[in-house]
């Protein structure tokens, strides 16, 4: 909404600052968000100041053939347009990158629906992460896997997980 904002006249160009450095999918360079965060990652890793802090998802239902792990190694927030209005299908979230106080990967307005991978949102010791206003459903596992690292849902609904809706081992607190 700021963004549009911004354009309707200079009052609110001037008022509103501009939004943190982000970017969109589907990304006319990259066909799966795999790739597309694949290059975020080795972005941050040379300059962090140069790589996009949101990813902006499109209205749609996203479906990916290949291998779907999307490895989130900076703190980042993707956002989409609705809670069952951007639906990304067979992809897993693997959550990473180093531990940093008041740094943590977002997650909004999404549907996760899997059902090739164990977990469907997976976290090993990686950073914290908001999950808010999502649905997470067809954990071919776990719907969520946590080890070690803190999470936070608001307004998440998991369903129809083989295993654990949420699983938290070894000092994970969700």
């Amino acid at each position: 909404d700021r963004i549009e904002l911004r354009f309707l006249c200079r009052l609110f160009r001037d008022a509103l600052k501009p939004p943190p450095l982000h970017t969109t999918f589907p990304h006319p360079n990259y066909w799966a968000l795999t790739k597309l965060v694949d290059k975020l990652n080795d972005v941050y890793k040379e300059d962090p100041n140069k790589a996009p802090k949101i990813v902006f998802v499109a209205q749609g239902t996203f479906q990916n053939n290949t291998n779907g792990k999307v490895y989130i190694d900076y703190p980042m927030k993707i956002i989409g347009a609705g809670q069952n209005k951007t639906i990304l299908s067979s992809y897993a979230f693997y959550i990473g990158g180093k531990k940093e106080e008041g740094q943590r990967v977002v997650l909004q307005h999404l549907t996760l629906a899997n059902g090739f991978s164990q977990n469907v949102l997976y976290n090993n010791n990686g950073l914290s992460f908001l999950c808010d206003r999502m649905t997470i459903t067809k954990g071919h596992t776990n719907g969520v896997y946590v080890y070690n690292a803190r999470g936070r849902f608001r307004n998440c609904v998991i369903t129809e997980c083989g295993g654990s809706g949420i699983l938290c081992y070894e000092n994970a607190l969700v």
